[in-house]
């Protein structure tokens, strides 16, 4: 179903959670409230450049913060991700964005992009004013400045199993212009986040933005504020959110912007020594939620040909809030009576730190827990990030041929 934030959605347990902020921290989110109010004050029709059309964007480049192929560069696994698109029959026109990548830039590079795969090449350095821009940024400015106005979004290491282009006359899209996916987190009742939009805590997913399906002429300005928040991320915002991610679902709410949330389906991975070593998110179609259509390959990738496969599927089977709260809290309603009854002391401590409250501090969708034993499991990107692991059924290769044969 469609969704906006709106009271009715909201936790019983309200009074006992607030105000848990101590007096510097209540006068930083204070602050910072008034000014993206006047902020979004200022937003009025026709101050956002708005494109025409449907369309692909996804980023390359060497701006991103983890190396692959030795080298700070995305392009190539973008230039991946855009060959298994139109693998899928997919012909949306694609915008490739990058940072004067020298790699693009050759006439005949270009001229092969464009006339064999319908992708044009659009640059962060010819945006008036954009100089030195990393990171969490290139999203939001590549959204404000695409020659689309409806958009499907993927990461450089996302990958599409179908052809994505239905999604376009999905009744979640065409009811809200936005459709998102879930990561692996609830926003903490107990989160900043919700003080600085004055509303009451509900119970919501946190969302990942390895893909993201928005109508940017009926969604601008929640674009814009995202983009806001984002800007001013070193100064406040990114101590609430992991980068843009929050940001999103912030901007959302604090407009009260319809959206659609499409349910998590699984992770995908590999299996060494027994263990299952996942890498890869899973996303399904809005419609159809056990039909996976992204592959979000988040950790190794692809940075090495000798790297881990996609050889299982772990299906969640369960909503699990995670240890931090309580080892034995396996379900939303027990979630809930431990933190009625519990609220005094985590408030009492939230005072006393008087530290703006991250929105994924509190408690997981999923558990989700990195392997402790990295001997078995490494991903190998340059950070050297262990993989993931979480509560639910493992599917071999031979339980989940189908899937897997997509991923391969």
């Amino acid at each position: 179903a469609a969704m906006a934030h709106t009271v009715s959605r909201a936790w019983p347990w309200r009074a006992k959670t607030e105000p848990h902020h101590g007096p510097n921290t209540s006068r930083r989110v204070a602050l910072e409230r008034r000014r993206w109010r006047a902020y979004a004050d200022t937003l009025r029709e026709g101050s956002a450049r708005i494109g025409r059309g449907r369309g692909v964007v996804t980023i390359g480049g060497t701006t991103h913060s983890t190396k692959v192929f030795g080298a700070n560069t995305y392009t190539v696994n973008a230039l991946l991700a855009i060959a298994q698109l139109r693998w899928t029959g997919c012909r949306l026109p694609v915008e490739l964005w990058h940072d004067g990548d020298p790699e693009l830039m050759t006439p005949l590079v270009q001229r092969t992009l464009r006339n064999a795969g319908g992708v044009s090449l659009r640059s962060f350095q010819d945006i008036p004013g954009v100089r030195h821009i990393r990171t969490y940024e290139l999203t939001l400015l590549a959204f404000q400045n695409t020659a689309f106005d409806e958009i499907l979004y993927i990461d450089a290491d996302n990958f599409v199993l179908h052809d994505p282009t239905p999604l376009f006359d999905s009744e979640p899209y065409r009811d809200t212009g936005a459709v998102f996916w879930p990561d692996f987190y609830v926003v903490s009742p107990w989160s900043s986040f919700w003080s600085l939009i004055e509303e009451h805590p509900s119970f919501d997913f946190t969302f990942e933005v390895g893909q993201a399906l928005i109508n940017l002429r009926r969604h601008w300005k929640p674009v814009e504020l995202t983009a806001y928040f984002n800007k001013h991320g070193p100064r406040f915002y990114y101590e609430l959110s992991h980068g843009e991610c929050e940001l999103f679902l912030l901007a959302w709410f604090a407009l009260s912007a319809a959206f659609h949330l499409s349910p998590s389906v699984a992770l995908a991975g590999d299996v060494r020594d027994g263990t299952f070593c996942g890498h890869t998110i899973l996303q399904g179609y809005p419609e159809l939620p056990w039909r996976p259509l992204f592959a979000h390959r988040s950790h190794d990738t692809f940075s090495d040909s000798s790297g881990l496969e996609w050889r299982a599927i772990k299906h969640f089977h369960q909503l699990f809030l995670a240890p931090l709260v309580s080892e034995g809290m396996r379900t939303v309603e027990t979630w809930r009576d431990m933190v009625v009854e519990g609220a005094s002391v985590i408030v009492e401590q939230l005072r006393s730190q008087d530290t703006v409250v991250h929105a994924r501090h509190l408690a997981n969708g999923w558990e989700l827990r990195w392997l402790p034993d990295q001997s078995k499991c490494v991903c190998i990107d340059s950070q050297r990030r262990p993989c993931w692991d979480s509560d639910g059924h493992v599917e071999t290769t031979a339980e989940s041929a189908g899937w897997v044969a997509h991923l391969r």
